[in-house]
């Protein structure tokens, strides 16, 4: 392996190899690697025991499967080639393959491959990313800094840079699982002051559980009104998957209905807002019973910043669209508008 190669171009040429047989058979590709995913993650030992013995092809498998993922993924969705992100096809391949030593060490139960996989991303994050002293902990926070900032909206972001916050703090002190100390308390509030309220008509988005969907379709009992914890559209679109949703939205409270293992679809009411109808940013003190909630007016992950609001309760009203997304991909598979009173399918 020739760790001085230009590896943005070398996935580049392996994509261009590929990229027909990918595209005539993304979904089927995409699918397929969902699929084996959760496998994975529900079968680790016995996966492992299978995988060669060899660290290198073991490291080589790895690899391969992180930039297969994304590739796939990429060319599903219609990215251009020269339109891929290869910083981050390359962070999601070296920890694919990173991934796969340390679960083969841990499976045979021995350190080695642990230990090797420690020491490759070590040598391989110098390389890449110009650490002088890189270590696996520096790539893992390098993986982290690129998720928050691929899943916070240009918004958030701007928001953020005329305050003068640094994205990847802001992050952390938004966690639900971070103690903050009194100082961090007052600058996180105050920093929640800079997003106002939404204008007149701005697109707004409520999470909907697969048990509740038929109900609110159906208007049954008091199903034709909303509120609750809500986001301006554009903060939360990056999320896709149930399982982004969950994490994002900080879904997995104590009694959630939400369970990405299980839940085939999740719904999505998408509405304007009228200022008839206030949100407020959420100001409740948080309890171990309502844990994740914060109270600090964000929803309590570090994988996105995203600003929380209560909207008080709201009929729904002409022009409100209920998506029913799948939980795997994200992907909209149906979208119903209000009309008169009632759910019509688009």
């Amino acid at each position: 392996m020739d760790l001085n190669g230009n590896w943005p171009e070398l996935i580049k040429n392996i994509a261009s190899g590929v990229k027909d047989g990918i595209v005539s058979t993304a979904k089927g590709v995409k699918d397929n690697i969902v699929s084996a995913a959760n496998y994975v993650c529900e079968h680790p030992a016995g996966i492992a025991k299978n995988v060669p013995v060899n660290a290198l092809s073991t490291f080589g498998e790895g690899f391969i499967g992180g930039t297969a993922m994304d590739l796939s993924y990429a060319f599903l969705t219609g990215t251009d080639i020269q339109d891929i992100d290869y910083d981050q096809v390359l962070v999601d391949s070296l920890t694919g393959g990173t991934m796969a030593l340390g679960m083969y060490g841990a499976a045979k139960g021995t350190v080695s491959g642990v230990k090797g996989a420690g020491k490759l991303f070590k040598k391989l994050g110098k390389v890449l990313f110009g650490y002088e002293n890189g270590t696996a902990d520096a790539g893992l926070v390098e993986l982290q800094q690129t998720k928050v900032e691929k899943y916070t909206s240009d918004g958030v972001k701007q928001v953020l840079d005329d305050a003068g916050a640094d994205i990847n703090v802001v992050a952390k002190l938004t966690k639900a699982e971070t103690n903050l100390t009194p100082e961090q308390e007052t600058f996180i509030k105050n920093l929640r002051k800079a997003f106002k309220e939404p204008m007149q008509n701005t697109k707004m988005a409520k999470i909907v559980p697969e048990s509740s969907i038929d109900n609110f379709l159906t208007g049954a009992d008091d199903y034709d009104t909303f509120g609750g914890f809500v986001s301006v559209y554009e903060n939360s679109k990056k999320l896709k998957t149930l399982a982004e949703q969950i994490e994002g939205f900080r879904l997995d409270y104590k009694g959630t209905a939400f369970d990405a293992k299980i839940n085939k679809v999740y719904g999505k009411i998408v509405y304007k807002y009228d200022e008839k109808f206030k949100v407020i940013p959420p100001s409740k003190p948080a309890t171990s019973e309502n844990f994740p909630y914060t109270g600090r007016g964000y929803t309590g992950t570090d994988t996105i910043v995203l600003p929380e609001w209560i909207q008080s309760a709201r009929k729904f009203a002409d022009g409100d669209l209920f998506e029913i997304h799948d939980s795997l991909t994200g992907e909209v598979k149906s979208t119903y508008f209000y009309q008169d009173g009632k759910w019509l399918l688009q």
